[in-house]
């Protein structure tokens, strides 16, 4: 485990260092979850959508799209499934 020493300056941001951001995959907007401890707290990224989930929200698909893709998923998941046994 590491540490690092840092002021929060007048707008109560935090400076965490490159090295930090680099290894954790800290970038600009990213969203972090600040976990309120007893003894202080504890920084990480914030639980989010699975990859492909936020790939298909971007996507603004129409609302009949979504029942297409839904059936397409169901089927494939199902393909699997039986392939599997």
């Amino acid at each position: 485990m590491s540490s690092q020493i840092s002021k929060i300056d007048k707008q109560g941001r935090i400076l965490i260092l490159a090295r930090v951001r680099k290894k954790y995959g800290l970038k600009p907007d990213t969203e972090v979850y600040i976990e309120i401890q007893e003894d202080g707290i504890f920084i990480r990224h914030k639980p989010s959508a699975t990859p492909i989930s936020h790939k298909i929200g971007q996507m603004n698909l129409p609302v009949s799209e979504w029942d297409k893709m839904e059936d397409e998923i169901k089927k494939g998941i199902v393909s699997k499934c039986r392939s599997a046994f």
